[in-house]
């Protein structure tokens, strides 16, 4: 390597402090390649791998920019992208339920419904109560048509969070496509009481007869 072991160590706290823990990890495997036993290089590759920040303080989140990023090219409709940039950093922080979840949505936008479902019941073994994540699941069956499965995800997704508006309204969407318009109307009602500026949910609820 062309760096000198302590600049290589410093580039890599450096590249950590601004969130690029991708070329973190590869100047540790650079150090540690031709210096095994290395003892800053070992610890501070270890500490990546287990999510520990340059500050010492243990988080199962990648850092903030990061997460952002993925939103913004998600945002943009950016779909591949965002699952070529999602995937190393699921691999650094594995219980990052947020990655999870964004790898998810990425896959349910590119029609790859079997994809996101897995993404999303990963989310839920780290956390199986998480209201968002099943939520996401409905969604995926929603739109792979699988509507009796995705009515049960809603459902549980409101059993967990009563005020969840956004799964009030995708549940009120599936019940219309479902034939059941009674039913729908009862939760277009209650997007409206939680929120009522979700103009759509309006909308659609005034479509319904």
């Amino acid at each position: 390597m062309s760096l000198s072991v302590d600049k290589a160590l410093r580039k890599a706290q450096n590249h950590i402090k601004a969130g690029d823990l991708a070329e973190a990890e590869e100047l540790y495997k650079q150090v540690l390649s031709k210096f095994p036993k290395n003892k800053k290089a070992i610890q501070g590759y270890q500490k990546l791998k287990v999510g520990i920040t340059s500050k010492g303080s243990s988080t199962s989140d990648p850092p903030q920019e990061q997460v952002q990023d993925l939103i913004n090219l998600y945002n943009q409709v950016q779909f591949e992208k965002v699952l070529e940039k999602v995937k190393p950093l699921i691999s650094l922080f594995p219980k990052a339920i947020t990655l999870h979840n964004i790898q998810g949505a990425s896959n349910t936008a590119l029609q790859r419904y079997d994809a996101a479902i897995a993404s999303h019941r990963k989310a839920l073994i780290i956390k199986p109560d998480d209201a968002d994540t099943h939520c996401n699941i409905g969604d995926a069956l929603q739109a792979k048509g699988e509507l009796d499965a995705a009515i049960e995800n809603y459902q549980q997704a409101i059993n967990i969070k009563p005020d969840h508006a956004r799964a009030y309204y995708n549940l009120g969407n599936t019940l219309h496509d479902h034939g059941e318009l009674d039913a729908a109307i009862k939760n277009f009602k209650q997007v409206v009481e939680i929120n009522s500026e979700l103009f759509q949910a309006i909308f659609q609820y005034g479509k319904c007869p």
